[in-house]
């Protein structure tokens, strides 16, 4: 989902402007949903990430210790 899931929203954007082009509303809002759930699923995966790289590299490393 991380590398993918960027696309795969604009891919169900561009679905939803063309069905709505085509006058197929009904569809058109369900790509549009589609797209906003996919998108809300990738932030809140690749924000974990990034707040996980985060603070791995602030913790403190075992091993070698400063004295």
């Amino acid at each position: 989902m991380l590398r993918w899931g960027h696309s795969v929203v604009w891919v169900f954007m561009a679905l939803g402007c063309f069905l709505a082009g085509a006058n197929r509303m009904m569809l058109a809002k369900g790509a549009a949903w589609g797209a906003f759930g996919i998108y809300l699923i990738f932030m809140t995966l690749f924000l974990g990430e990034q707040w996980a790289i985060k603070n791995s590299a602030a913790a403190p490393k075992k091993g070698k210790e400063i004295s």
